[in-house]
């Protein structure tokens, strides 16, 4: 009996292990020459604000990861991952919720990006700025 309840635990197990082939992490390449804040939105009853989520220096590339599991296994259907490329200077707090069409009005917009699985299968899991 104790082997077969071990037997279904690894069965289990192996399972439910990811793909060697899913991805964790979106490379984002800044070439300009000046640090971007990269944020996505959050919403809070009706309102929005971005929620830092990492500062991309000058000329350098980033590794970032936006959820816990894989790409493949958070973007399925229609979900898409919303990324903004905001001035460095110009984030307006997230702790400061307004109205969500205030984003670009809020804060210095340089790029928004509206991301599909699809759409990181075809740039290769990469975003270059600008």
């Amino acid at each position: 009996m104790k082997k077969l309840f071990i037997a279904l635990i690894c069965l289990t197990l192996l399972s439910s292990t990811c793909s060697k082939n899913d991805h964790y992490y979106i490379t984002i390449i800044n070439q300009s020459d000046d640090d971007i804040d990269l944020a996505s939105p959050t919403f809070y009853d009706g309102k929005c604000a971005l929620d830092p989520m990492s500062v991309v220096k000058q000329n350098s590339t980033l590794k970032f990861q936006p959820f816990a599991r894989s790409l493949e296994y958070s973007l399925t259907g229609t979900v898409v991952l919303e990324l903004y490329f905001v001035n460095n200077l110009q984030l307006e707090l997230q702790s400061h919720a307004y109205d969500c069409d205030s984003i670009p009005i809020k804060n210095d917009i340089l790029k928004h990006y509206k991301l599909t699985l699809d759409d990181l299968k075809q740039s290769n899991f990469t975003i270059v700025y600008p």
